[in-house]
């Protein structure tokens, strides 16, 4: 099988989607191609034109709906599945997916699967956890905790972590100075400059080159908070999990789909980051046992879930039935009855 693999540009450097490349190179040979759409100077229309000339069997695009739209009339209907993440397709509506009404999808998020689902679209939802590591690890900076600023622009950023840190009594804050456009690094620089002082120290790193060296950074640390308000998988957070880190997040998707509050990590409403739980020496214990074990039961099912991704990849024609009930239909007609019992009882 031919595959032709169409990938967001960071991921080429982040490697977050490395497991799912992995899949499709035992099942076909993959030619790769890498794009970014926050990039003015490198319009998509080189890699379209060279996609459009060439044929193969499966046409995979991890974010990159915006170039499979354009590559709907040069494909062969049903060969193309999308892979949109939440955090980067969520703004667009039924009307605009229904333009792949005739290909199919693959969802990590089950936000993402349902409005796939409410558009009328083929998606087959999954959650992909990486493999934990033999037990949990024993932090040297049990009261510290690591935050990437990869959105110094947005809601979380350090200033706001830091406060959260405050709030909870932490010592110690680390910053991973690498942000995902690289024009805000100056601003970025200068501000965190100035918060190296005060009720909570902050120490900051930059871009590592050796992917090992920021898991080590990292891995110092008992708390970690998630680096986005919403994810499209959420690799950096779960892999913390997978260390037995407690991972403070806001409530919203990916991670509130993978963390249970108080445990298996901490959610906190976006609008109010400083209304944090006060715990305990145990609840922290417990939390970070839940968090491992989370993860040490994930990865098992996704690891049994896999001969169903690679039948949706090849596209076989084998039926699945899937265990989630929040991604069926059997739940939306439960969740519309019990809609309706509750509107019965008010009138």
């Amino acid at each position: 099988m031919r595959i032709c693999f169409v990938g967001h540009a960071f991921h080429k450097l982040s490697r977050s989607h490395i497991f799912f490349l992995d899949i499709l190179k035992a099942l076909g040979s993959v030619e790769e191609y890498y794009h970014s759409p926050d990039d003015p100077r490198d319009p998509a229309d080189d890699i379209v034109a060279a996609i459009a000339a060439k044929r193969f069997d499966r046409y995979i695009f991890w974010q990159t709906e915006y170039i499979a739209s354009e590559l709907l009339c040069a494909t062969e209907v049903g060969r193309m599945i999308l892979i949109p993440m939440f955090d980067a397709a969520s703004h667009y509506d039924e009307t605009w997916w229904q333009r792949f009404q005739m290909h199919r999808f693959i969802a990590f998020s089950r936000a993402m699967h349902e409005t796939l689902q409410c558009a009328g679209l083929d998606s087959s939802y999954f959650q992909y956890f990486p493999e934990p590591a033999a037990e949990p690890i024993t932090f040297a900076e049990p009261e510290g905790a690591f935050f990437w600023e990869r959105r110094p622009m947005e809601r979380t950023n350090a200033s706001q972590v830091r406060a959260q840190c405050r709030a909870l009594g932490l010592t110690k804050l680390h910053v991973h100075a690498a942000p995902d456009r690289p024009h805000h690094r100056i601003a970025q620089s200068a501000r965190l400059a100035q918060m190296k002082d005060g009720a909570v120290p902050v120490s900051v790193s930059g871009w590592f080159d050796d992917r090992a060296a920021l898991d080590a950074c990292a891995s110092t640390f008992r708390f970690y908070f998630a680096p986005r308000t919403q994810e499209g998988i959420g690799a950096t957070f779960l892999e913390a999990m997978a260390r037995g880190q407690i991972v403070l997040a806001p409530d919203a998707p990916t991670m509130n789909e993978y963390i249970g509050h108080l445990s298996s990590g901490i959610l906190y409403d976006p609008d109010a980051p400083l209304s944090l739980p006060i715990l305990s020496k145990s609840d922290l214990d417990r939390i970070s046992t839940g968090a491992f074990q989370r993860v040490r039961l994930g990865h098992e099912r996704w690891l049994k879930d896999r001969e169903r991704l690679n039948s949706i990849i090849l596209d076989d024609r084998r039926r699945w039935s899937y265990s989630d009930s929040a991604a069926s239909f059997g739940n939306l007609l439960r969740r519309e009855a019990h809609e309706r019992a509750l509107r019965r009882s008010v009138d």
